[in-house]
């Protein structure tokens, strides 16, 4: 008699032809046998959907005729889940053939506990790419613990509190990732884990990472740093705080947050990064555009709420304004 219920495995691609096939492969190697693989295609031009088609009949393929982003494909997928437990996979991703058990039996052991999410180690395997997140109050970002470490040095084997996890592994209830509706679909890429994440401990579930479920990200350490994805970061970030925190906080932190920008960019003038200052430009004049509708959603989500702030920020799932600059810098230098 099989007791774990059923995973449903979602796979969002896009011109993923190169990485989904190693993915894939991976994800029936599992010692973990009962899921169904949703891969829902963000509108891929090269040969993804043959792929699968092809090679994996068993697997359930949606291909879209437009790229609706990460969130909106995410969504989508959760809606033709048959399963009570809902796993999200970043397609350049192959994973550890206990991943699924060792998330899937701890989400299982604390019906307060909303989502997991997994060790996520480079493609070799050598270093950490993220054990989770933290949350830095006055600027905004969230930061990936451990980014770059070596694997060996870290002490991996216990369960703890996040503030969010990484999108490449996920693994959330169904139930409540229908409760917080999901991803937000306006982000498109990148952040959305962290407002998911930052959603569902508000409604009073706790956020856990699981670094005995391990999966391989083929994932360019310098990404984050690229003007294309810093336009999605800036932009988002300044959406998750104003959703998300209690109107007194926004007062509070909405200044530094600017200011902290406003710095940046006279940084980025003064250096002639032109490109990084134009997006962080474009970024806030996008906030401004949408301010309405984003203080709408801000509305639905703060009648929803359960745990103050207060009770969201402790120590241990957020960082320092000090510690993140130190980390941000060094990081920059070697990638920017």
């Amino acid at each position: 008699m099989n007791l774990q219920p059923l995973v449903s495995i979602v796979v969002v691609s896009h011109n993923s032809e190169n990485d989904l096939e190693a993915c894939l492969q991976s994800v029936y190697s599992q010692d973990c046998r009962n899921f169904e693989i949703l891969v829902i295609d963000n509108n891929s031009d090269d040969g993804s959907v043959k792929l699968v088609r092809t090679k994996y009949p068993e697997v359930n393929v949606t291909a879209l005729e437009e790229n609706i982003g990460f969130g909106g494909a995410c969504n989508l997928g959760a809606t033709l889940a048959q399963g009570d437990l809902i796993a999200f996979l970043n397609p350049d991703t192959r994973v550890h053939k206990r991943w699924l058990k060792e998330i899937v039996s701890k989400i299982l052991a604390s019906p307060m506990l909303g989502a997991c999410g997994s060790q996520v180690l480079f493609w070799d395997g050598e270093r950490i790419q993220s054990l989770g997140g933290v949350y830095s109050r006055e600027t905004g970002y969230a930061l990936d613990i451990g980014f770059g470490a070596q694997s060996s040095r870290i002490d991996s084997r216990s369960s703890r509190p996040v503030f969010h996890v990484c999108g490449a592994s996920i693994v959330v209830r169904k139930s409540i990732f229908k409760l917080v509706q999901g991803f937000d679909e306006d982000y498109f890429m990148y952040f959305d884990e962290v407002d998911l994440s930052w959603r569902i401990r508000m409604r009073g579930f706790q956020v856990d990472i699981v670094p005995t479920s391990i999966i391989y990200h083929k994932i360019n350490p310098r990404r984050a740093y690229l003007a294309t994805s810093r336009f999605w970061i800036e932009r988002n970030s300044l959406r998750t705080l104003l959703k998300n925190y209690e109107l007194r906080n926004v007062i509070i932190y909405l200044p530094t947050v600017l200011a902290l920008r406003g710095t940046a960019l006279a940084f980025l003038l003064m250096t002639a990064k032109l490109r990084h200052a134009y997006v962080m430009i474009k970024a806030l004049a996008d906030v401004i555009l949408n301010f309405g509708n984003i203080w709408n959603k801000r509305q639905r989500i703060q009648q929803r709420r359960v745990l103050t702030d207060k009770d969201l920020f402790g120590d241990s799932v957020t960082i320092s304004l000090g510690a993140l600059v130190t980390k941000f810098l060094r990081n920059a230098a070697s990638y920017l």
